[in-house]
Protein backbone atom coordinates (compact mmCIF):
# COMPACT_ATOMS: atom_id res chain seq x y z
CA UNK A 1 0.00 0.00 0.00
CA UNK A 2 1.31 3.39 -0.97
CA UNK A 3 1.57 5.96 1.86
CA UNK A 4 -0.08 9.34 1.36
CA UNK A 5 2.73 11.05 3.29
CA UNK A 6 6.39 10.26 3.75
CA UNK A 7 7.10 7.73 6.52
CA UNK A 8 8.97 10.24 8.65
CA UNK A 9 5.80 12.37 8.89
CA UNK A 10 3.86 9.47 10.43
CA UNK A 11 6.73 8.67 12.80
CA UNK A 12 7.00 12.34 13.87
CA UNK A 13 3.24 12.51 14.45
CA UNK A 14 3.34 9.32 16.50
CA UNK A 15 6.16 10.63 18.68
CA UNK A 16 4.34 13.97 19.10
CA UNK A 17 1.21 12.33 20.48
CA UNK A 18 3.26 9.96 22.63
CA UNK A 19 5.09 12.96 24.07
CA UNK A 20 1.76 14.67 24.84
CA UNK A 21 0.46 11.52 26.51
CA UNK A 22 3.58 11.02 28.64
CA UNK A 23 3.69 14.72 29.51
CA UNK A 24 0.04 14.63 30.59
CA UNK A 25 0.63 11.57 32.75
CA UNK A 26 3.69 13.17 34.38
CA UNK A 27 1.81 16.44 34.96
CA UNK A 28 -1.17 14.70 36.51
CA UNK A 29 1.04 12.59 38.74
CA UNK A 30 3.00 15.66 39.77
CA UNK A 31 -0.22 17.52 40.61
CA UNK A 32 -1.52 14.74 42.84
CA UNK A 33 1.84 14.41 44.59
CA UNK A 34 2.05 18.20 45.14
CA UNK A 35 -1.55 18.36 46.40
CA UNK A 36 -0.86 15.56 48.85
CA UNK A 37 2.30 17.27 50.08
CA UNK A 38 0.43 20.58 50.57
CA UNK A 39 -2.37 18.86 52.47
CA UNK A 40 0.14 17.12 54.70
CA UNK A 41 2.03 20.35 55.31
CA UNK A 42 -1.19 22.22 56.12
CA UNK A 43 -2.23 19.48 58.54
CA UNK A 44 1.13 19.61 60.29
CA UNK A 45 0.99 23.41 60.52
CA UNK A 46 -2.51 23.26 62.01
CA UNK A 47 -1.41 20.64 64.56
CA UNK A 48 1.39 23.00 65.54
CA UNK A 49 -0.53 26.29 65.87
CA UNK A 50 -4.10 25.01 66.42
CA UNK A 51 -3.84 24.72 70.23
CA UNK A 52 -2.34 28.23 70.41
CA UNK A 53 -5.17 29.69 68.33
CA UNK A 54 -7.82 27.97 70.44
CA UNK A 55 -6.21 29.17 73.68
CA UNK A 56 -5.96 32.76 72.43
CA UNK A 57 -9.57 32.53 71.25
CA UNK A 58 -10.68 31.37 74.68
CA UNK A 59 -8.74 34.19 76.36
CA UNK A 60 -10.36 36.74 74.06
CA UNK A 61 -13.93 35.46 74.36
CA UNK A 62 -13.91 34.86 78.11
CA UNK A 63 -14.27 38.57 79.08
CA UNK A 64 -17.22 38.86 76.67
CA UNK A 65 -18.88 35.84 78.25
CA UNK A 66 -18.39 37.35 81.71
CA UNK A 67 -19.91 40.62 80.50
CA UNK A 68 -23.04 38.84 79.27
CA UNK A 69 -23.36 37.01 82.59
CA UNK A 70 -23.12 40.39 84.33
CA UNK A 71 -25.78 41.98 82.10
CA UNK A 72 -28.30 39.20 82.69
CA UNK A 73 -28.41 40.31 86.34
CA UNK A 74 -28.32 44.06 85.65
CA UNK A 75 -31.26 46.39 86.19
CA UNK A 76 -31.52 47.06 82.46
CA UNK A 77 -33.33 43.72 82.21
CA UNK A 78 -36.34 45.17 84.03
CA UNK A 79 -36.20 48.67 82.50
CA UNK A 80 -39.42 49.52 80.65
CA UNK A 81 -38.72 52.99 79.21
CA UNK A 82 -36.01 54.50 77.06
CA UNK A 83 -34.92 56.81 79.87
CA UNK A 84 -34.50 53.91 82.29
CA UNK A 85 -32.38 52.12 79.71
CA UNK A 86 -30.31 55.24 79.03
CA UNK A 87 -29.57 55.36 82.76
CA UNK A 88 -27.69 52.08 82.32
CA UNK A 89 -25.32 53.47 79.66
CA UNK A 90 -22.40 53.79 82.06
CA UNK A 91 -22.54 50.10 82.97
CA UNK A 92 -22.95 49.04 79.34
CA UNK A 93 -20.03 51.16 78.16
CA UNK A 94 -17.76 49.52 80.71
CA UNK A 95 -18.17 46.26 78.78
CA UNK A 96 -16.12 47.72 75.92
CA UNK A 97 -13.25 48.46 78.28
CA UNK A 98 -13.17 44.98 79.77
CA UNK A 99 -14.02 42.98 76.62
CA UNK A 100 -12.09 44.60 73.79
CA UNK A 101 -13.44 42.30 71.08
CA UNK A 102 -17.09 43.26 71.72
CA UNK A 103 -18.61 45.65 69.19
CA UNK A 104 -22.11 45.94 70.70
CA UNK A 105 -24.08 44.95 73.81
CA UNK A 106 -27.84 44.89 74.13
CA UNK A 107 -31.01 43.84 75.87
CA UNK A 108 -34.02 42.44 74.00
CA UNK A 109 -37.46 42.32 75.59
CA UNK A 110 -40.33 39.86 75.10
CA UNK A 111 -42.65 42.62 73.79
CA UNK A 112 -40.18 43.38 70.95
CA UNK A 113 -38.43 46.33 72.60
CA UNK A 114 -34.70 46.52 71.96
CA UNK A 115 -31.85 48.57 73.40
CA UNK A 116 -28.32 48.32 71.99
CA UNK A 117 -25.12 50.23 72.66
CA UNK A 118 -22.53 50.12 69.87
CA UNK A 119 -18.99 51.46 69.92
CA UNK A 120 -18.06 53.26 66.73
CA UNK A 121 -14.85 53.16 64.74
CA UNK A 122 -14.06 55.14 61.61
CA UNK A 123 -15.68 52.60 59.30
CA UNK A 124 -18.93 52.21 61.25
CA UNK A 125 -19.12 55.98 61.84
CA UNK A 126 -19.11 56.56 58.10
CA UNK A 127 -21.42 53.63 57.38
CA UNK A 128 -24.03 54.82 59.89
CA UNK A 129 -23.71 58.54 59.02
CA UNK A 130 -22.68 59.32 62.59
CA UNK A 131 -21.33 62.73 63.64
CA UNK A 132 -17.53 62.97 63.52
CA UNK A 133 -17.33 63.32 67.32
CA UNK A 134 -19.55 60.30 68.02
CA UNK A 135 -17.84 57.43 69.85
CA UNK A 136 -20.89 55.30 70.65
CA UNK A 137 -24.41 54.85 69.35
CA UNK A 138 -27.65 53.67 70.92
CA UNK A 139 -30.12 51.75 68.77
CA UNK A 140 -33.51 51.75 70.43
CA UNK A 141 -36.87 50.21 69.60
CA UNK A 142 -39.99 50.86 71.69
CA UNK A 143 -43.11 49.02 70.65
CA UNK A 144 -46.60 50.09 71.63
CA UNK A 145 -49.38 52.24 70.23
CA UNK A 146 -46.68 54.19 68.39
CA UNK A 147 -43.69 52.06 67.48
CA UNK A 148 -40.57 54.21 67.82
CA UNK A 149 -37.09 53.53 66.49
CA UNK A 150 -34.14 55.76 67.28
CA UNK A 151 -30.41 56.11 66.68
CA UNK A 152 -28.81 58.14 69.47
CA UNK A 153 -25.21 59.25 69.01
CA UNK A 154 -22.98 59.75 72.06
CA UNK A 155 -19.62 61.42 72.58
CA UNK A 156 -16.65 59.88 74.42
CA UNK A 157 -18.15 60.90 77.78
CA UNK A 158 -21.49 59.26 76.99
CA UNK A 159 -23.33 62.55 76.45
CA UNK A 160 -26.00 62.70 73.75
CA UNK A 161 -24.89 64.52 70.60
CA UNK A 162 -27.82 63.77 68.31
CA UNK A 163 -31.00 61.70 68.29
CA UNK A 164 -32.44 60.52 64.96
CA UNK A 165 -35.87 58.96 64.48
CA UNK A 166 -35.60 55.71 62.50
CA UNK A 167 -39.06 54.27 61.75
CA UNK A 168 -37.40 51.96 59.21
CA UNK A 169 -35.47 50.31 62.04
CA UNK A 170 -38.71 49.26 63.76
CA UNK A 171 -40.19 47.87 60.55
CA UNK A 172 -37.10 45.86 59.50
CA UNK A 173 -35.81 44.52 62.80
CA UNK A 174 -37.43 42.46 65.53
CA UNK A 175 -35.09 40.82 68.05
CA UNK A 176 -37.51 37.97 68.56
CA UNK A 177 -36.87 36.81 65.00
CA UNK A 178 -33.13 36.47 65.51
CA UNK A 179 -31.38 33.12 66.00
CA UNK A 180 -29.64 34.28 69.18
CA UNK A 181 -33.05 35.10 70.73
CA UNK A 182 -34.50 31.70 69.88
CA UNK A 183 -31.44 29.84 71.13
CA UNK A 184 -31.08 31.83 74.37
CA UNK A 185 -34.74 31.56 75.36
CA UNK A 186 -34.60 27.76 75.35
CA UNK A 187 -31.16 27.42 76.95
CA UNK A 188 -30.26 27.45 80.62
CA UNK A 189 -26.70 28.57 79.86
CA UNK A 190 -24.96 31.19 77.74
CA UNK A 191 -25.14 30.43 74.02
CA UNK A 192 -22.81 31.29 71.16
CA UNK A 193 -24.15 31.51 67.64
CA UNK A 194 -22.54 30.40 64.44
CA UNK A 195 -21.15 33.25 62.32
CA UNK A 196 -23.87 35.25 60.56
CA UNK A 197 -24.47 38.63 58.92
CA UNK A 198 -25.23 41.43 61.39
CA UNK A 199 -28.40 43.41 60.64
CA UNK A 200 -27.09 46.96 60.97
CA UNK A 201 -23.44 46.83 59.88
CA UNK A 202 -23.74 43.88 57.44
CA UNK A 203 -20.48 42.49 58.77
CA UNK A 204 -19.93 38.85 59.73
CA UNK A 205 -19.79 38.03 63.41
CA UNK A 206 -21.01 35.93 66.31
CA UNK A 207 -23.31 36.65 69.22
CA UNK A 208 -22.97 35.60 72.84
CA UNK A 209 -26.39 35.68 74.50
CA UNK A 210 -28.16 34.56 77.64
CA UNK A 211 -31.65 34.72 79.07
CA UNK A 212 -31.91 37.16 81.97
CA UNK A 213 -32.66 35.90 85.43
CA UNK A 214 -36.30 36.91 85.08
CA UNK A 215 -38.90 38.48 82.77
CA UNK A 216 -38.11 36.73 79.49
CA UNK A 217 -35.43 39.27 78.57
CA UNK A 218 -32.35 38.24 76.57
CA UNK A 219 -29.02 40.06 76.81
CA UNK A 220 -26.24 39.72 74.28
CA UNK A 221 -22.90 40.86 72.95
CA UNK A 222 -21.82 40.99 69.31
CA UNK A 223 -18.27 40.22 68.19
CA UNK A 224 -17.17 41.14 64.68
CA UNK A 225 -15.04 38.33 63.24
CA UNK A 226 -12.68 40.70 61.43
CA UNK A 227 -12.02 42.48 64.73
CA UNK A 228 -11.60 39.16 66.50
CA UNK A 229 -9.15 37.95 63.87
CA UNK A 230 -7.14 41.18 64.10
CA UNK A 231 -6.95 40.98 67.88
CA UNK A 232 -5.87 37.35 67.85
CA UNK A 233 -3.26 38.08 65.21
CA UNK A 234 -1.84 40.81 67.47
CA UNK A 235 -1.63 38.23 70.26
CA UNK A 236 0.35 35.81 68.10
CA UNK A 237 2.81 34.90 70.85
CA UNK A 238 4.53 32.22 68.75
CA UNK A 239 5.34 34.80 66.07
CA UNK A 240 3.95 32.61 63.33
CA UNK A 241 3.67 34.16 59.84
CA UNK A 242 0.71 36.55 59.96
CA UNK A 243 -0.98 34.96 56.94
CA UNK A 244 -0.87 31.50 58.55
CA UNK A 245 -2.17 32.75 61.89
CA UNK A 246 -4.97 34.73 60.18
CA UNK A 247 -6.08 31.73 58.14
CA UNK A 248 -6.11 29.57 61.26
CA UNK A 249 -8.25 32.12 63.12
CA UNK A 250 -10.60 32.65 60.18
CA UNK A 251 -11.14 28.93 59.66
CA UNK A 252 -11.64 27.71 63.21
CA UNK A 253 -14.01 29.16 65.76
CA UNK A 254 -15.02 26.70 68.48
CA UNK A 255 -18.37 27.33 70.12
CA UNK A 256 -18.88 27.29 73.87
CA UNK A 257 -20.88 24.07 73.60
CA UNK A 258 -18.98 22.17 70.92
CA UNK A 259 -15.45 21.31 69.90
CA UNK A 260 -16.32 21.60 66.21
CA UNK A 261 -14.73 24.27 64.02
CA UNK A 262 -16.88 26.37 61.70
CA UNK A 263 -15.50 27.30 58.28
CA UNK A 264 -15.72 31.05 57.79
CA UNK A 265 -15.77 32.19 54.19
CA UNK A 266 -16.00 35.95 54.69
CA UNK A 267 -14.39 36.65 58.04
CA UNK A 268 -11.03 37.86 56.80
CA UNK A 269 -8.84 38.06 53.71
CA UNK A 270 -5.33 36.82 54.42
CA UNK A 271 -2.43 37.13 51.98
CA UNK A 272 -0.37 33.96 51.64
CA UNK A 273 3.23 34.35 50.43
CA UNK A 274 3.19 30.99 48.67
Amino acid sequence: MRLLQPLHVYISTLFFFMTLLVGGLIGGLGYHISAGMLQTAAHEQWKRIGPSVQQELHNTLEPAEMAVEFLRLHRITWATTLQERLNALNALSQVFKGAKAVSAVYAAYPNGDFFLLRQLDERSREQLSAPAEAHMMVQSIERGADNVGRYIFLDAAGEIIESVDRPDYVSTFDPRDRAWWREATVSTTLIQTRPYLFHTTHSVGITLASAASWGGVVVGADINLATLSDRLTQQNSRQEPSWLWSIAVANCLPTSTSEHCWMLQTARTATCPC
